[in-house]
Parts: C-alpha cells; sequence; structure tokens
C-alpha cells in the first residue's frame, strides 16, 4: 500500500488501486492508459491518453516497416494471396507490408477483409487488400472470440473518422480484438 491508498480505501478506485505493481515506475504507458478508461472512463484524460498511446503504435508501425530487420522477418513469416487463402481463419488480424507503412485489416472469410481504406472503413477482397504484398498473420493477443471480432468490424462498417495518426486501420484492427 502506497501514502495515498487509504484514502481510495472503500471507493469505486479500490479495486484499480490494489491491482497496480508495487512500483508506479513499473507500469507501461498502455497499462497507465488502461487505468485512465476505469478510472474516468469519459474524461478529457483518458482521451487524451488513447491518442498518444495511438500515435505512439503509429511510430513504431513507421520504425518497424523501415526496418531492414523487420521486414526480412516479416516476409519470412507471411503468406502469398494463394496460401494464405487457405490459412487464414475469420477474425484474424491481417497486415500487408508497404514501402514505408504496414496496412492492417481484419479477415472475416471468403477471401474479405474489413479494412480502414480511401478513409472509410468497408468490405475488401483480401486481393484488392494485398495489393500484390505477402500477408502476414498478426499474432496479437485477444479477447474476443473470432466471431466476436467480426461482429465488431462490421459494427463499424462504413465509419469515416480515419485519422493517420489517431485512428486507422492498425487501431482498427487491435480495437477488433481487444478494445473496449
Amino acid at each position: 500500500m502506497g501514502l495515498f491508498d487509504n484514502n481510495f480505501k472503500d471507493t469505486p478506485f479500490s479495486p484499480i488501486i490494489s491491482e497496480r505493481p508495487k512500483y508506479p515506475e513499473t507500469y507501461t504507458f498502455e497499462e497507465s492508459c488502461r487505468i485512465l478508461k476505469k478510472i474516468a472512463p469519459n474524461s478529457q484524460i483518458a482521451k487524451a491518453a488513447e491518442k498518444l498511446a495511438n500515435t505512439e503504435k503509429s511510430i513504431q508501425n513507421v520504425e518497424k516497416a523501415l526496418s531492414p530487420a523487420e521486414r526480412l522477418a516479416d516476409y519470412i513469416l507471411s503468406y502469398p494471396l494463394e496460401e494464405a487463402l487457405r490459412i487464414l481463419k475469420e477474425g484474424d488480424h491481417i497486415k500487408a507490408n508497404r514501402t514505408v507503412y504496414s496496412h492492417h485489416a481484419i479477415y472475416i472469410g471468403n477471401g474479405q477483409v474489413i479494412e480502414y481504406n480511401d478513409y472509410r472503413i468497408k468490405i475488401s477482397l483480401l486481393e484488392d487488400f494485398s495489393d500484390g504484398d505477402n500477408i502476414l498473420k498478426v499474432n496479437d493477443k485477444t479477447k474476443y472470440s473470432r466471431k466476436k471480432i467480426v461482429q465488431r468490424a462490421y459494427s463499424r462498417l462504413g465509419e469515416e473518422k480515419y485519422n493517420i495518426i489517431w485512428n486507422n486501420c492498425e487501431n482498427f484492427a487491435e480495437w477488433c480484438r481487444n478494445g473496449e
């Protein structure tokens, strides 16, 4: 227990305080954002923290896309279109590497994906999504079933709130698999 923990005893913040690690400096930025969302889900600071987290992910995306080692590893682990059509499962988070970024989507089956493209969320053919590039499964953790992931992707069809930093294709795919 920290110095101020007794101030929050028997309040809505009690479960949040009790789950924190012994040393606050061990929080990752993502964990801090999660805690902010629990404490004050609709606050300006929680929204700003989420935008900062998405900014960090966008920068990492570009850094990985420009790294020769990352590109080689992705290429080795990626699949040509025909093979991807055989192995992908509904709800898979996939990406295709472009020159200076990677493009992300959710595979929904039957050779189709839901993606952010042309500034809106839409259904596309896997072939159009890949645009001739190999396809890589993103092996991220998920808290939803494959069916739920696809439902979540469908729920945002037609959305036109694209932002290259704060609401892009990778943010969309991650939201479908893990977002709140």
